[in-house]
């Protein structure tokens, strides 16, 4: 049995994994980016395994850092690592979407299950994840409850999803009236997606199968205003947070 490292290094947080020669996940690690030297050894610690490591890979946006400091066998953009983890898990796969930390991403695969068409987002923070953290400290909620708080929702109240900033003030002026929690984060997810496809999928002929890839796809009303968003069917693989470094590692 062989085993190889994958190493995926976002704005946002550390991801890394270490696979056998069947693309089994044997240890993995995920971290929040706060120092990238610190981050880096106590995630080698974390994953550190007794047999030979036979390759490394390495994504993300610190890749060349992460390259120089302990090597690595290959280095590919994000969108190569979860090009590969999404085929490999999902048959047929069409459109791969991410909304990352501090940027998004959509992938579109051709019938011949070649990558097609890649749209980003890196300018515009409402189209991020990092516009539902900047919320949930808003209100006081734990970024990993989010999700389940917003599905228990029972009014609409939309928000300008069209930037960040706009969405942080409406939230404000929505806290100070006496609006739930819930109705809040709802409308902030809703305007989230609203905003990514609005974004990202401009021109673009989306089909199915959808698989949605990131941290954030661990956040349930994300998924469900995708769905609605799409009118289908949203697939999320077992370890979202990871599948950068599964791919790298792949």
């Amino acid at each position: 049995m062989k085993y190889f490292m994958g190493i995926d290094s976002g704005s946002v947080s550390l991801k890394s994994v270490i696979i056998n020669d069947e693309g089994k996940i044997i240890k993995s690690s995920y971290i929040k980016n706060y120092n990238l030297m610190i981050n880096l050894k106590e995630t080698l610690k974390i994953i550190k395994i007794d047999e030979e490591i036979s390759g490394v890979g390495i994504t993300g946006t610190g890749q060349e850092f992460i390259t120089k400091l302990i090597g690595g066998d290959i280095s590919e953009p994000e969108t190569v690592a979860h090009f590969e983890s999404a085929i490999k898990q999902f048959r047929g796969v069409r459109t791969i979407l991410d909304i990352g930390g501090q940027d998004s991403k959509l992938l579109v695969v051709n019938s011949n299950g070649l990558l097609e068409n890649i749209a980003f987002n890196k300018s515009c923070g409402a189209g991020t994840g990092g516009v539902i953290e900047l919320i949930a400290d808003e209100l006081d909620v734990r970024i990993n409850d989010v999700g389940d708080l917003a599905l228990q929702y029972k009014n609409d109240f939309p928000f300008a999803g069209k930037c960040g900033v706009f969405a942080r003030t409406s939230v404000i002026d929505r806290k100070n009236k006496g609006v739930a929690k819930e109705d809040i984060l709802m409308g902030v997810c809703k305007a989230l997606v609203s905003n990514y496809f609005a974004i990202l999928g401009k021109g673009k002929n989306l089909v199915p199968p959808f698989v949605f890839q990131g941290a954030t796809a661990k956040n349930k009303a994300l998924v469900k205003c995708m769905e609605n968003e799409l009118k289908h069917e949203v697939l999320v693989p077992e370890n979202p947070h990871l599948m950068g470094a599964y791919g790298i590692a792949l």
